[in-house]
């Protein structure tokens, strides 16, 4: 009830912006100071607005609205995160005695560091290996609050350092309770961990945003967001390196999960096998990996979602590497626009202010061309004068205007449509008066005719022109109607429904004898626990033997698991990521087999009651669009 009531009514819950991955990213990224118990827009003064040094790390200070909510709704930072307590915490590396980092050696299948010998957890840092792949340095990394920081003096990530990553400099420039200036670099106690720690996805997607004037980045990073993807994209000549982060942790791509050889590779789905052979029917689901691409969809901003891959049969696949693009990403990384030639110059003063010329090739080659897929949809209700009835026969409608519906006076898929064609046929009754009992029988026997009706007809709106990409129908069904009776029908439902439980019980089964081959009798270094009822419960205590009932509590719950990040944890994820997709598949397989049972059990099939209708349509860029560059 409180979740629906948030989703429902609250002033912060709002639909996701889905113009291109990146605004999807940034919605899911972003602050607000607005709200429940926060500010509103007319008591806010400058000051709540105003950059804070406690932002430093943790909210861009770059990235805001323009308008009246600027400074009140902001991005978390890059490496920003949310601890127990809701505060914000950055990451920063540890330094001793003016020195970066620890000098460790692997010994005994753990790290220890050279001086002192302590083993240390390569969960608390990062780890880096020489070219011998043996462990070299280890960086130790601490989360802090911005109360916790002020105790402690902290120099930038752009420091110089010499070969033993020790401070060039006596001095160096760093902050202290929220003050800048030059310090000893012995007194150093932290170092930042990277120069872009400080902004967020979006501002670290302009490349030089040092030289940059704030104002105009601002507006750079706020624009991306608003970029829709085009027909041909093409990633950035110029980029800054996090294009294929925010392509791979928006979703929009598919990565492999593991190593391995391109079995097939179709518009629809991507095989990856141990041996590049496609796996046989009945194949356990840990053995090779099956990838559902998205075919397209609409998303919330009428654009295109659509993938497809950039492997073919018998590539050699690493794991993390993309295999499919979507429609804002070329080669696994973020392409929002086209590299073209740009000429700062002006042209008879056409190009005054912020206008810009472009070039008919431009145009003709489709450069910038993008496909929108807008959604109509009509519902046929019960009115006071009658039923509304979805039909062919509507009054007053020629046979031409009607070529496209099927009998049931709904368009056909693949239809071409312009402004005004008919996509629905509805009739509405429109008598003055309700109709009485002895109406309303023979109205029941002689049809819809015998009323007086007007023609409701969804039509396409004005402006939209395009292919007909998808039809959704509902129909309500009438039981009372149906050649078999009620209790058959939920017989037939049952067994279905026992099938594919069964074959669920059979996949978990395999996940169990997966994780008992790596684990059964082995012991972990720190617990694996689940939510029940709101309460973490263990499933398997740390250092404690693992047995085969621990393993199944593990797989029957493995979308809630939580534990620390080990090496145990990857090897956990990575087996029950290679059995999602069968779990996805039997889910979907259960459903299909469910909808068709409720279609041909001899039922009457029902009334159509409601008609959702994809139009696809290609549009050019035209006058009055909106160019702009990333700065």
């Amino acid at each position: 009830g409180f979740i629906r009531d948030f989703f429902s009514r609250n002033q912060l819950s709002q639909f996701m912006d889905q113009t291109n991955c990146l605004a999807e990213l940034t919605n899911k990224r972003r602050l607000s100071a607005l709200g429940p118990g926060g500010l509103t827009r007319d008591r806010a003064g400058y000051d709540v607005r105003d950059v804070h040094s406690s932002h430093y790390g943790r909210v861009c200070p770059i990235e805001t609205p323009e308008g009246p909510n600027i400074g009140l709704i902001s991005s978390l930072a890059l490496y920003g995160r949310i601890d127990n307590f809701g505060f914000i915490q950055t990451p920063y590396c540890r330094v001793h005695n003016g020195v970066v980092g620890l000098d460790v050696k692997p010994k005994g299948g753990k790290i220890v560091t050279k001086d002192t010998g302590e083993v240390i957890n390569p969960a608390e840092g990062i780890v880096e290996y020489g070219p011998d792949g043996k462990a070299k340095v280890f960086y130790e990394v601490d989360y802090l609050t911005a109360d916790k920081e002020e105790e402690f003096v902290i120099a930038q990530a752009n420091a110089p350092l010499d070969a033993n990553r020790k401070f060039i400099n006596p001095t160096v420039l760093g902050i202290h309770i929220g003050e800048s200036a030059e310090f000893p670099s012995e007194s150093v106690q932290y170092i930042d961990i990277s120069p872009k720690q400080l902004v967020s996805a979006a501002a670290g997607l302009i490349p030089f945003l040092e030289h940059d004037d704030a104002n105009r980045a601002l507006m750079g990073s706020n624009m991306q967001r608003q970029a829709v993807p085009l027909l041909k994209p093409e990633r950035p000549l110029v980029g800054t390196g996090l294009e294929h982060i925010v392509a791979r942790d928006s979703r929009a791509i598919i990565t492999a999960s593991q190593d391995g050889i391109v079995a097939s590779a179709t518009a629809e789905e991507i095989y990856v096998t141990a041996d590049g052979m496609m796996p046989a029917p009945d194949a356990p689901a840990g053995s090779f990996q099956h990838y559902i691409l998205y075919k397209f969809l609409r998303s919330n901003a009428s654009t295109l979602v659509n993938q497809h891959p950039i492997v073919k049969k018998g590539d050699l696949v690493k794991a993390g590497q993309p295999l499919a693009d979507s429609s804002c990403t070329d080669q696994g990384e973020l392409a929002l626009g086209r590299n073209v030639m740009v000429a700062f110059m002006p042209w008879n003063g056409y190009n005054f202010e912020d206008a810009i010329i472009i070039s008919e090739k431009l145009v003709q080659e489709d450069t910038y061309s993008s496909i929108h897929v807008s959604l109509e949809d009509v519902t046929a209700r019960e009115t006071k004068l009658g039923a509304e009835e979805i039909t062919r026969d509507i009054p007053n409608a020629g046979e031409d205007a009607l070529r496209n519906l099927d009998t049931e006076g709904v368009i056909r898929i693949g239809s071409e449509v312009k402004p005004g064609d008919f996509l629905v046929g509805k009739i509405t009754p429109k008598n003055e008066t309700e109709l009485a009992p002895e109406e309303r029988l023979l109205k029941a026997i002689f049809g819809e005719k015998a009323a007086d009706v007007k023609d409701t007809s969804l039509l396409v709106p004005g402006g939209c022109a395009g292919m007909v990409m998808d039809v959704r129908l509902e129909r309500k069904i009438d039981y009372s109607k149906a050649k078999s009776n009620k209790a058959d029908f939920k017989l037939k439902q049952k067994d279905t429904e026992n099938k594919y439980k069964n074959e669920h019980s059979a996949i978990i089964d395999d996940m169990v004898k997966m994780l008992s081959e790596r684990f059964l009798g082995q012991k972990l270094p720190v617990p694996v626990s689940h939510k029940v009822d709101g309460q973490q419960e263990e499933i398997i205590p740390a250092e404690r033997k693992i047995t085969k009932m621990m393993l199944n509590r593990l797989a029957h719950s493995h979308d809630e698991i939580s534990m620390k990040d080990c090496e145990e944890k990857n090897q956990i994820e990575d087996i029950i990521k290679s059995f999602r997709t069968k779990l996805r598949d039997n889910e979907q397989c259960k459903n299909e087999a469910l909808a068709l049972l409720l279609k041909n059990d001899g039922n009457d099939p029902g009334k159509i009651v409601a008609v959702k209708v994809y139009i696809a349509s290609k549009r050019r860029i035209s006058v009055g669009d909106k160019m702009a560059g990333r700065h």
